[in-house]
């Protein structure tokens, strides 16, 4: 178990990085490479991933309170049993495509925000971070 509560690791490249379980709470993950890392149960509550790339990471069980996701890339991201995770943290991602979410989550996102959510689920050719 990694702990590094308020670390400043904005855009740093951890891509495949093991961080299950990580203490991660109010971290700045601002701009960071997050693809296929594994984030499994990880305390990211209060973390800022704004504009993270989070494409393929693992995140099933993470606990997400308070996290700032604007912007985050979460293509293909499993998000399955992802703690205190909400719709308003979805509903301002950069994409959903192939996103692994709780249903009854998913319905809530789609009822809530019917255009959103079209939009977040689509593949976008326009998502580029590297």
């Amino acid at each position: 178990m990694e702990l590094i509560e308020k670390a400043d690791l904005s855009f740093a490249n951890l891509i495949r990085a093991t961080l299950d379980d990580a203490h991660l709470n109010e971290a700045d993950l601002e701009g960071t490479n997050l693809e296929k890392a594994d984030l499994r149960d990880a305390h990211l509550k209060g973390s800022y991933l704004s504009g993270a790339n989070l494409e393929g990471a693992n995140l099933e069980g993470a606990n997400l309170k308070g996290a700032n996701l604007m912007v985050a890339n979460l293509e293909g991201a499993d998000l399955e049993k992802a703690r205190n995770l909400k719709i308003y943290h979805l509903k301002v991602v950069k994409t959903l495509y192939n996103t692994k979410l709780d249903e009854d989550l998913r319905k809530q996102l789609e009822k809530a925000f019917p255009e959103k959510y079209l939009e977040l689920v689509k593949k976008s050719d326009s998502i580029n971070y590297y």
